[in-house]
């Protein structure tokens, strides 16, 4: 892989005519529709309808009222299909393609467009509005609707404003929208080969010196639009670190270059306990939260981590699995405290520590709008080099930093390693009871502000750890004690 330079430009490559590329872009500008002007186009052209002739009856009385919604939404369909409009139906939810991406649309502009249709088909006006025929309508309308089983696609694509990026291995090319990818976004913004981000770098280089960190940021944020069937990671990022640190200006420039329907910014706790809050990340590219807060539940937190289906629920409505949802990432001046020890929780965390503090009166409170306004096709380019990186490695770039940052984390997350560290307690030949290393432990959890596990659990934490017990008639005792040097 080429030395990346200071400018964040895309490597030279000698698969991708820049040239050819930058003289077609033209032919993709994006005509992009809203929901709106889409829906009001088909409106417009919607022509009467003679129910009597549809239904096959010879008179409008033999007409059943079932016959009404079917013959309208049939009508709506067909002009839709004449006007090159396609709708699709995934998890419930419809989308019409606006010759960019699949824009989601809400079952109130569709109930409101679907009596407007109806009425102008020939539904007398206080029938189209009456709510019941209205939701029938709709559930006519979704069932006609070709469904989507999945909305993940095996290329690796971002989706612009004037086209739509392919990228395989070191392969990138810049091609015509296509209905066939299923993209639910597009980003507001051109791609430009040859865009660099000099004030983007010059500001990783002053609160992030070390260029390993530097490429494991722009790694994970490529790893955003590879496919997880292609090569699956197993990380949440998290910018850990105080304040007045540059962590917030990051926030914002990634928050501005995917856009704000593209991005969501939930705690953990929330993502982690509430169905109704992973529902809203449903279909968005990143999940970047200004804090992590705790995690409610660690199989949850697994699962979207892991991008395992995950159940979700709407308000008032039934619980239903997602499957293409916001990867993670937290802005976090404390990671969370989990009483958890195990090697599969651990490996999840991807830490980025931030150890330098920019003083007052060096800090500039324009800096990320100058970045938004001048830089985000350059950002995009760091960002797709990090995710050719990253492909071509198959795994975050190693960083020593990092790994000391995970290795403390740690530490700090087993209260029961802690307390047998910090209170210098060792092997023995002799017994000391259970209760008595439970009551130690207990009041070294509360002084310190940790959770105080269970007996059991402390018990098996110091069976795994490597201390022996012995069973006596007052109950489970271990070969420890503290450092006599101490006593």
């Amino acid at each position: 892989m080429e030395k990346l330079n200071k400018q964040n430009k895309l490597p030279d490559n000698p698969e991708l005519n820049l040239d050819s590329l930058v003289s077609e872009e033209e032919k993709f500008i994006g005509q992009s529709k809203t929901n709106f002007q889409i829906l009001d186009k088909i409106l417009d052209n919607l022509d009467p309808v003679s129910f009597v002739t549809e239904a096959g009856v010879m008179k409008e009385k033999e007409i059943k009222q079932y016959e009404y919604k079917v013959i309208v939404v049939n009508a709506i369909l067909k002009k839709s299909k004449d006007l090159k409009f396609d709708f699709r139906n995934f998890q419930d939810k419809l989308y019409v393609f606006n010759r960019c991406y699949w824009s989601a649309l809400s079952n109130d502009e569709l109930m409101i467009f679907l009596t407007k249709c109806a009425k102008k088909t020939g539904i007398k006006k206080t029938k189209s509005q009456y709510f019941k025929f209205s939701e029938d309508l709709l559930k006519q309308f979704k069932t006609r609707t070709i469904s989507v089983s999945s909305t993940e696609t095996k290329k690796n694509l971002i989706n612009l404003r004037n086209g739509t990026l392919e990228i395989d291995n070191k392969d990138v090319k810049l091609r015509a929208f296509d209905k066939e990818d299923f993209l639910t976004y597009q980003l507001d913004f051109d791609y430009d080969p040859e865009a660099g981000s000099p004030i983007f770098q010059a500001f990783l280089d002053e609160v992030l010196p070390d260029q390993t960190l530097q490429k494991i940021i722009s790694e994970y944020l490529g790893s955003i639009f590879i496919n997880s069937n292609d090569i699956k990671f197993e990380k949440a990022l998290f910018l850990y670190g105080g304040g007045s640190n540059g962590k917030s200006v990051i926030f914002e420039v990634i928050q501005a270059l995917l856009g704000s329907n593209n991005f969501s910014s939930y705690p953990l706790h929330d993502l982690t306990t509430n169905p109704n809050t992973r529902a809203k990340i449903k279909d968005k590219l990143l999940n970047f939260s200004s804090e992590a807060g705790e995690i409610g539940s660690f199989d949850i937190f697994k699962k979207l981590v892991s991008r395992e289906p995950v159940d979700s629920r709407l308000l008032y409505k039934d619980v239903y699995e997602i499957r293409n949802y916001a990867k993670l990432m937290f802005n976090c001046n404390d990671l969370p405290k989990q009483n958890e020890h195990t090697h599969g929780y651990f490996r999840r965390f991807l830490i980025i520590p931030f150890e330098k503090t920019i003083a007052k009166k060096d800090q500039d409170k324009r800096l990320a709008q100058k970045i938004i306004n001048n830089e985000l096709s350059g950002v995009l380019n760091w960002i797709i080099n990090g995710m050719l990186r990253l492909y071509e490695n198959k795994e975050f770039t190693n960083s020593e930093k990092s790994q000391k940052a995970s290795e403390e984390f740690e530490l700090d997350s087993d209260s029961v390693k802690m307390f047998l560290q910090e209170c210098q307690y060792e092997k023995s030949v002799d017994l000391m009871s259970l209760m008595d290393i439970f009551l130690n432990f207990k009041n070294y959890c509360l002084s310190n502000g940790y959770k105080v596990c269970s007996k059991i659990t402390l018990s098996k934490r110091l069976k795994g750890l490597g201390y022996e017990n012995k069973r006596q008639s007052a109950g489970m005792s271990f070969y420890i004690q503290k450092n006599k040097s101490l006593i």
